[in-house]
This record gives C-alpha cells, sequence and structure tokens, in this order.
C-alpha cells in the first residue's frame, strides 16, 4: 500500500486476519488515504475538520501522537501506520496494549507501562 502513496490509518489487531492460505491480510480500509497532511500549512477550521475526521476513523489506543494532538504539527503520512503497526507487534508479544489503559497524554509522551510480571 505504502509503495502505492496510501495509507491505512488504522491498523490494528482487529483488522488483521489469517487467511486460508496462512498468510496475514489487512483489512477494513475505510479509513485509508493518499492524503500527506503538512499541519504547519492548514487553517484552523481545516484542523478541527482532520481531528473530527481521525476520531471517528481510528481507533484512540493505536492512534500515534501526530493525530492525537495535532498542534504539535507533524506531519502525518505513511509513518501513521508504522506506529499502529509497533502496537500490534507489542500486543502480539506482550499480550496486552502498551496504551490500553492510559490516556492521550500517555501517547502523545509515548509513556508504556511494561508490566515486567505479565
Amino acid at each position: 500500500m505504502h509503495r502505492l502513496g496510501v495509507f491505512h490509518q488504522d491498523v490494528k489487531v482487529e483488522n488483521i486476519l489469517l487467511g486460508k492460505d496462512g498468510l496475514f491480510k489487512l483489512c477494513d480500509f475505510g479509513s485509508c488515504s493518499s492524503e500527506r497532511i503538512d499541519l504547519e500549512q492548514v487553517s484552523k477550521s481545516k484542523m478541527y475538520h482532520y481531528e473530527e475526521r481521525f476520531e471517528k476513523n481510528t481507533t484512540l489506543m493505536y492512534r500515534p501522537p501526530e493525530m492525537i494532538d495535532l498542534y504539535l504539527k507533524y506531519p502525518i503520512d505513511d509513518r501513521v501506520d508504522v506506529w499502529m503497526l509497533g502496537c500490534v507487534l507489542f500486543v502480539l508479544n506482550y499480550h496486552f496494549h502498551p496504551f490500553q489503559e492510559e490516556g492521550k497524554l500517555s501517547i502523545v509522551n509515548a509513556s508504556i507501562k511494561y508490566k515486567a510480571n505479565h
């Protein structure tokens, strides 16, 4: 997808299926976009539009900091999928989500509470 200039924007465990052929497949492409967003260049009303869109179409626990706090003005592009994939890999490895019981501030600060005995 990324080679085609498209990013998923809602990569999560629930959107990864195991096919009959033994291959994993990504599903639910309703949040896909090819729009690379430079928040340094958008108006306040457009910022609200993006905020609403992300709230509606992405899952908070997997959402990267740049999609939570738009005022950081980080670019929003295919790298959001990399953050989300990192969360998926964390869940698969440790059997709990790094931000499951945390809020937006924890995600923005990338503050993970690791349960050593889990």
